[in-house]
């Protein structure tokens, strides 16, 4: 009754009071390791097991209440070497056993090790799922995609209703890049009536059009899903996507407009960027504020909200706002850095974005971007020399010369003098 109303420390009570009658009995032990793992008072447990597995080294339930407790712990190397020590005792060799160390051997990722462990259980059992889905993994941590391949094409031609194996390679494929291969299997995955409102297969799918530029599969994909799952913000968030990859942002707007959570980062982005292409700066000004609001410690709204208060020639809000940015000292993105460089130079405040372009122009991995706001810093500036320097330097990078071999030919960071730099940088 007591375990049945999960009252937990009671059963941990009653079990240490009968072991004080019967200090080696094995199931009154395993219960106060059951109760004081529902507890998570995972340390206590283990060491328990650990005396337990000493007193019973061959008994199996032994064996896997203190396998359970170091998977808790994460302890995967105590894990193997329980196993192996129980392996290696007389008439111990249980399947059970055999597989969970394999998926030790895979946690820590030895690969060749887990190679060699799941091939002996794949020859021995080549029909079960778990030895193929194990097998999988290893191969992967060795990166042997033909063998793994090989694997796969097997296991379907006998299990063509698969879904595990069969997601798992899709997945591989779409990251490895090969859509085309991907796509066949993500088709397959949406065909089948067990996987029908699985939304990984739609974001598979979705992977896989937009990255070979079939959008209007793309979007074909997004309309079948959002019937399937017409509740699902996720896939209503990234049709919007490809509605804005298609160029049809006022689209996109309106089916963002339908999310009713506040919650999604993404829903506030994706609006932000499509007021920016159809130049409703209100409306931008509007979205970034309550984007302030959903997220607060987010920098990106704020700096967003400060362009389209500049675009609509709100100086004075503008310079306040920067001002507020500057006490916070947020450690600014690369492309938030970049932003706020350009709103420095819309403002005028030259020598803040001086200090920012010139710090960012000395990291060894700048961009072009960083060499067209130096452009831009010299024309404000009305500097004709560094004008000059900084147009060779946009030249040189276009011509692909590495940033940095283009600065020092062009010396413009030895030209600077005794300029400073502010807390601004890229991170």
């Amino acid at each position: 009754m007591l375990v049945s109303k999960k009252c937990w420390d009671e059963v941990e009570a009653m079990c240490q009071a009968a072991l004080c009658s019967y200090p080696s009995d094995l199931p009154i032990t395993l219960r106060l390791i059951n109760a004081l793992s529902k507890q998570q008072y995972f340390d206590k447990g283990m060491e328990i097991s650990e005396a337990l597995f000493q007193t019973y080294p061959q008994d199996l339930r032994a064996l896997h209440a203190l396998l359970d407790i170091y998977i808790s712990l994460e302890r995967f190397p105590e894990a193997e070497l329980a196993c192996k020590s129980w392996l290696k005792e007389e008439g111990c060799d249980d399947f059970f056993v055999q597989m969970r160390l394999g998926r030790f051997l895979n946690r820590q990722e030895k690969g060749e090790e887990s190679v060699k462990w799941w091939a002996k259980l794949y020859q021995e059992h080549p029909e079960n799922a778990f030895v193929v889905e194990g097998y999988f993994d290893a191969l992967f941590l060795t990166n042997n995609y033909k063998q793994l391949e090989e694997l796969c094409t097997t296991w379907f031609k006998s299990n063509k209703e698969d879904v595990t194996i069969r997601l798992k390679l899709a997945r591989l494929l779409t990251n490895q890049k090969h859509f085309l291969k991907a796509l066949d299997l993500w088709k397959i995955l949406a065909s089948l009536e067990s996987t029908f409102t699985d939304i990984r297969i739609f974001h598979g799918l979705l992977d896989c059009f937009v990255s070979l530029k079939k959008f209007d599969e793309a979007k074909s994909v997004c309309e079948d899903w959002r019937s399937r799952l017409p509740d699902e913000e996720a896939i209503v968030i990234r049709n919007a996507r490809v509605l804005m990859q298609c160029g049809l942002h006022q689209q996109a707007v309106n089916l963002l407009l339908t999310i009713q959570s506040k919650n999604d980062r993404r829903v506030y982005l994706f609006l932000t960027e499509c007021y920016l292409v159809l130049d409703n700066i209100e409306q931008l000004k509007s979205i970034t504020h309550h984007w302030s609001e959903a997220f607060p410690d987010d920098v990106d709204p704020k700096l967003h909200y400060i362009k389209a208060s500049l675009i609509l020639g709100e100086i004075d809000e503008a310079n306040v706002l920067i001002d507020n940015l500057e006490k916070e000292k947020y450690d600014l993105s690369e492309s938030q850095s970049k932003m706020f460089v350009s709103c420095l130079l819309l403002l005028e405040r030259l020598d803040e974005a001086k200090s920012v372009i010139y710090r960012a122009i000395e990291s060894a991995e700048v961009g072009r971007d960083w060499i067209r706001l130096l452009v831009q810093y010299a024309q404000h500036s009305r500097n004709a020399s560094l004008s000059s320097l900084a147009r060779a330097l946009d030249i040189l990078t276009f011509l692909g010369l590495d940033t940095t071999k283009a600065v020092k030919a062009t010396g413009l960071l030895e030209t600077r003098g005794g300029w400073t730099f502010k807390l601004y940088h890229c991170s």
